[in-house]
């Protein structure tokens, strides 16, 4: 089964909105009803990082639709 999930990150100020399909989330092996994202943020190098429910802390790569690094901490956005 394929999700659907994108992140969406607005520049209002430029009148932008881009969106970002989570290619890592929506094809993988995941229990959709059960697990999901939850929080997103941009960290000092503009990567897009986030958590969920039931979800390791992730970073996502300069496309922002993949996984880059899971599990990390960030000096950046504190989620806890």
């Amino acid at each position: 089964m394929e999700n659907n999930r994108a992140i969406f990150g607005f520049s209002f100020d430029k009148q932008i909105v881009e969106v970002y399909p989570q290619d890592w989330f929506n094809k993988g092996d995941y229990d959709f009803g059960y697990q999901w994202i939850t929080r997103v943020a941009r960290d000092e190098d503009g990567k897009i990082i986030g958590d969920g429910i039931r979800l390791d802390r992730f970073r996502l790569d300069a496309s922002g639709r993949n996984i880059e690094t899971k599990g990390f901490q960030s000096s950046y956005f504190d989620f806890d």
